[in-house]
């Protein structure tokens, strides 16, 4: 299983507010990504990496329209 302290994509340490025990973590105000898009044993993405796959995203509105302008 993945390390929930480090990006399942690149490898970096962050912190995953819900594996840390909060309530919430930074990851909860983003937009979701198409269920296509989502790798199933990978748990969380850093936040660069997942600015990188919704900007990605944002090319393809047929696969994700609510990613718009959301940050």
């Amino acid at each position: 299983m993945t390390d929930p302290s480090r990006c399942s994509q690149c490898g970096a340490p962050f912190v995953c507010g819900y594996a840390a025990g909060h309530a919430e973590c930074w990851c909860a105000q983003q937009p979701f990504l198409p269920a296509t898009d989502i790798v199933s044993d990978q748990l969380c993405l850093c936040p660069d990496c997942l600015g990188k796959k919704k900007a990605a995203l944002v090319n393809r509105p047929d696969e994700c329209q609510n990613l718009g302008d959301q940050t």
